[in-house]
């Protein structure tokens, strides 16, 4: 038998007709995989649980699903990856400053226009700056 804890993504619950009648069965999707059951769902979504499964070929099958009270266990950070730096390549030099401009052009725009976030702003205009900007970064 498993052990997972972790913050339940989604839940699903349906009733199925069995040979026996019809029967309720459940899923708790956690860290994007789906744990499944027979009979009432004894959590909810954005809960803190700790489940204990068997796998077969039906897939994750819960045995035990106990809420915790606090977070679960963190999960290691992915170590830093250092940016990649196209020295001595030109083309990718100039490819690295139009993605710059362009970045800088969406953020100088957004701003202008009050916007909080970028999403909003209009990323043919941004495209049109940008180019601008880059024109005049290469003739410098």
């Amino acid at each position: 038998m498993e052990k997972i804890k972790g913050i339940v993504e989604a839940v699903s619950s349906k009733e199925v007709e069995t040979k026996k009648g019809p029967m309720a069965k459940y899923g708790l999707k956690i860290d994007g995989e789906w744990y499944n059951s027979w009979g009432s769902c004894p959590t909810e979504k954005d809960a803190s649980v700790e489940i204990e499964f068997e796998v077969n070929d039906y897939g994750n099958q819960v045995k035990t699903v106990r809420k915790l009270d606090g977070e679960p266990e963190p999960k290691p950070e992915a170590p830093p990856v250092a940016p990649k730096t196209f020295e001595g390549d030109y083309r990718m030099e100039r490819v690295a400053k139009m993605q710059a401009c362009y970045e800088d052009a969406l953020e100088a725009i957004s701003g202008a226009l009050g916007y909080e976030s970028p999403e909003k702003v209009n990323v043919e205009a941004v495209y049109k700056t940008a180019l601008s900007m880059w024109i005049q970064e290469m003739r410098k």
